[in-house]
């Protein structure tokens, strides 16, 4: 299916003019691929009117929330009209309210479109992270993270692919085939490990040639690579490999908090959560 239906996904503490490389991400991909464009706002809201049974708080309980949907609204107009000047047909959708039925309401909308793009989580900004966690995981949508500055839009000319073999690794790949329509070259990379769980896993898996032959069919040129962990460290070591071939896109599987097993790349999800430098496809 090609790509025809896309949200950009914001919670309301990242409403940051500064953190606008998602959002133009968003708009550009839109327009490449001729697709819709839905802005969906997550809004907390606040609730401390129970706080006190001295002073009366739920006027300023009203306001701050009201504050809050004001902010989302204006930031919505915003993008609409960026999205406008691209030729990208655009709708906004706001869910305000408390916080965890607020994700599960987001990712109610993320459900329903073929991709879901948002800004990367920053350090320390642990809401954030879960915020972007649980879409991940409950969307049932491949989501894309944005990293902050990131500024060469969403042309996707070679793309890399994280390949362990597993069901993770499998659904990225296809969940990513509408994004990747047009994609000149795929690398796919395989991690080699040193312990031995990870050979086990290795050895069971579908292989990195195997993948690649798949990909063969929609892509004309597919290449296939081996590289050890940078000091045990995965997902720095896609990166890396990923600048240095002038990849545009990393597409993995994401491994979640409920997984009892973990193959060599489960760390790799945690990690690009937290350091991604260029646009990371993530599927679970």
């Amino acid at each position: 299916m090609p790509l025809c239906d896309i949200c950009f996904v914001c919670f309301d503490p990242t409403l940051d003019e500064r953190r606008g490389a998602a959002a133009a991400y968003a708009v550009d991909l839109a327009a490449r691929h001729s697709a819709h464009l839905t802005l969906v706002v997550g809004v907390a809201q606040t609730s401390i009117a129970s706080l006190s049974p001295v002073f009366d708080l739920a006027g300023i309980e009203a306001e701050a929330n009201a504050r809050s949907r004001e902010r989302a609204e204006t930031f919505g107009e915003r993008l609409r009209e960026l999205a406008a000047v691209a030729g990208v047909s655009a709708s906004v959708e706001i869910r305000q309210g408390a916080l965890f039925p607020v994700y599960e309401a987001v990712a109610r909308v993320a459900r329903v479109h073929d991709l879901a793009v948002v800004d990367a989580p920053r350090p320390g900004f642990d809401m954030h992270r879960e915020f972007v966690e649980d879409l991940i995981e409950s969307s049932g949508a491949p989501v894309v993270l944005v990293p902050q500055g990131w500024t060469a839009g969403a042309r996707i000319r070679r793309a890399l692919l994280a390949w362990d073999g597993g069901r993770e690794a499998a659904r990225a790949m296809h969940q990513a085939a509408p994004i990747l329509d047009g994609c000149g070259s795929i690398d796919v990379v395989r991690i080699s490990g040193e312990s031995s769980r990870a050979r086990r896993a290795a050895a069971e898996t579908v292989g990195g040639a195997d993948a690649a032959r798949h990909l063969a069919r929609h892509c004309a040129e597919v290449s296939v690579s081996d590289r050890p962990a940078r000091d045990g460290r995965v997902f720095d070591t896609l990166q890396l490999h990923a600048g240095l071939t002038g990849a545009d896109l990393i597409v993995m599987g994401f491994y979640g908090h409920s997984r009892l097993r973990e193959s060599i790349l489960g760390g790799a999800t945690r990690d690009a959560l937290s350091s991604c430098a260029m646009p990371v496809l993530l599927a679970a």
